[in-house]
């Protein structure tokens, strides 16, 4: 007999929140869409993701949690796990870096570990969509030298593709993506740009979230007034959980 069913056992395991957010805007958080971002902060503490949404994050937290016991265990010169928070361009804005890694001069590299399914992957190991790389990167270093410490100009992607198969043999099972990274200047405009495209009127900003996402996953899909507002059109399946 096999049970499909989700007993307690698998949904408090799956269910199960580590995550710890710091600062009033997340490092994060800033990149995501900023129409889904409105939506969350109109419905505080909504989350209609089903239990077996979260299965690849718990993968990702697993890969994660080795690799700063790992770095921690090794005799390289790092922090881990290194917690900012800091104002930028008049916004408190706070994250966690992967890993920072200094060298003999005290210079520090910004590091952030990605666990990736081959399909993204491949695009990273192209150089593709990494914008949201350097972003996330370029504000940690940000934060660091605000902090009275002195950065590389650039930061490290340390990849590991997680499901790879022999057909998926054009990228490397792990690689390093070396990106550059953002003056301060470009930092500020960034944090000042994405928190005020939400109008501060509470009225919704203009819908930049990509559909396949909503369909898949979108945790707050069941209370958004884009999706609902679509599921009615003719032709229109929506998605089972």
């Amino acid at each position: 007999m096999v049970e499909t069913k989700l007993d307690n056992v698998l949904e408090a395991f799956l269910t199960y929140e580590t995550y710890k957010g710091y600062g009033h805007y997340g490092v994060t958080g800033l990149e995501k869409f900023r129409y889904r971002t409105w939506v969350e902060n109109n419905n505080p503490g909504v989350d209609c993701t089903q239990p077996t949404g979260y299965i690849d994050s718990k993968i990702g937290t697993s890969i994660h949690m080795l690799f700063e016991e790992a770095m921690n265990a090794s005799d390289i010169v790092c922090q881990t796990e290194r917690v900012y928070e800091c104002d930028i361009a008049g916004y408190k804005v706070g994250g966690t870096a992967d890993l920072i890694l200094y060298d003999d001069k005290d210079v520090a590299t910004i590091a952030d570990l990605k666990s990736m399914k081959a399909f993204p992957a491949k695009k990273a190991y192209a150089n593709e969509e990494t914008d949201k790389f350097i972003k996330q990167l370029s504000l940690y270093a940000y934060m660091h030298r605000k902090g009275g410490g002195k950065t590389n100009k650039v930061g490290y992607i340390y990849v590991v593709v997680v499901g790879w198969t022999a057909r998926d043999k054009a990228i490397p099972r792990t690689f390093r993506l070396d990106l550059p990274l953002m003056s301060d200047a470009e930092v500020e405009e960034y944090v000042s740009s994405r928190i005020e495209a939400i109008p501060k009127d509470g009225s919704a900003p203009e819908f930049d979230c990509q559909s396949w996402m909503c369909k898949q996953y979108c945790g707050v899909r069941d209370v958004c007034p884009h999706f609902n507002h679509h599921e009615f059109k003719e032709g229109y399946v929506r998605p089972s959980n």
